[in-house]
């Protein structure tokens, strides 16, 4: 059932899904953000723009039973990328029909930042990392910045908090060191990391040069 395109029950870029009673379906689409509703049998029914309209994918959320779903956007707009200011989100509920219904909270997430050759943005290391969940007739809303999580009901009510211990989260010069340390060859320049890979050039004894590109593992469990 559907397919790639910007027409009715059609995707530009399908993210997940949802199954509500009924065996009724709701799959996210962007961009922008919006919802395609599929009987359970695959036939299109409808969908759901949101309004205001979300350029980019929700950071969170779902829907739930009753149609109300619970989206996350952050500012669609630049800002300073210098590693000090919090990636504001906002925790949007909005009706079946993609109007906005409240407001249920703004989170700070991860504070990012670029430099002159970076090649990209970047996250601040260890930084706390919201997370929203919405299913059934639940929503859990995590700051992450505190020990606990906030229980909403369908109707948008705050049902329950749950708190957990607080471990010591200082951050260490250890856990940077594991974060960041690369273990690699002797004489290996290297010039590219890929998302599995780096690549390299190694310079042996006599001075040749040849390019060598390595996969990127995980240290096994319990190795030093």
């Amino acid at each position: 059932m559907g397919g790639k395109g910007e027409g009715p029950g059609e995707f530009r870029i399908g993210r997940y899904i949802w199954v509500l009673p009924g065996d009724t379906l709701w799959v996210g689409d962007y961009r922008p953000w919006r919802y395609h509703v599929y009987a359970s049998s695959g036939e299109y029914v409808r969908t759901v723009d949101m309004k205001p309209q979300y350029f980019n994918a929700s950071l969170g959320g779902g829907v739930l039973d009753n149609g109300i779903s619970v989206n996350v956007r952050d500012l669609d707009e630049p800002r300073d990328l210098d590693f000090r200011v919090h990636a504001p989100w906002f925790v949007e509920a909005h009706a079946a029909d993609g109007s906005v219904v409240g407001e249920l909270a703004r989170l700070e997430a991860e504070r990012e930042g670029t430099w002159e050759g970076a090649g990209g943005v970047m996250n601040m290391l260890f930084d706390p990392r919201p997370s929203l969940h919405a299913r059934g007739t639940t929503i859990a809303i995590a700051a992450a910045r505190e020990p606990e999580v906030r229980l909403l009901d369908e109707q948008l009510r705050l049902s329950r908090i749950v708190r957990r211990a607080d471990p010591d989260r200082k951050v260490t010069r250890a856990h940077v060191e594991a974060q960041c340390r690369l273990d690699h060859p002797a004489g290996v320049t290297i010039y590219e990391f890929g998302a599995a890979y780096l690549l390299g050039v190694h310079s042996d004894e006599l001075g040749v040069e040849r390019i060598v590109m390595y996969e990127l593992m995980l240290p096994e469990p319990g190795a030093g």
